[in-house]
């Protein structure tokens, strides 16, 4: 018979995983939520297809006429550059980007 998971039991067994001290994957078998979980969120991508359009994006930013740019500016373009589709009502300022009201979509 079906049983749903009660939001105690999820507690109990997070709390009892914690507190083991065996460290090593085998234990996830004690544990089948905390086993999904890990395995939802560890999981890694089957393609390489992001990697290769954020190098894609890099490419761009990275040109000849930007050979001073240090790393910390570098990465905060590709990260503006990259976004882009998720972030909306940008105002740009003389000496940067200023973040008005940031909406991610």
């Amino acid at each position: 018979m079906y049983r749903p998971i009660t939001q105690t039991h999820r507690k109990t067994e997070a709390s009892f995983y914690l507190a083991d001290p065996y460290r090593c994957l085998e234990m996830l078998h004690k544990y089948p939520l905390v086993k999904y979980v890990f395995i939802h969120f560890n999981t890694t991508m089957p393609s390489s297809a992001p990697v290769e359009r954020l190098f894609s994006v890099g490419g761009q930013i990275k040109t000849a006429r930007r050979n001073r740019l240090s790393d910390t500016n570098f990465e905060k373009l590709l990260l503006l550059k990259a976004n882009t589709t998720h972030v909306r009502d940008i105002k740009h300022v003389s000496c940067g980007v200023y973040f008005d009201s940031i909406i991610i979509t």
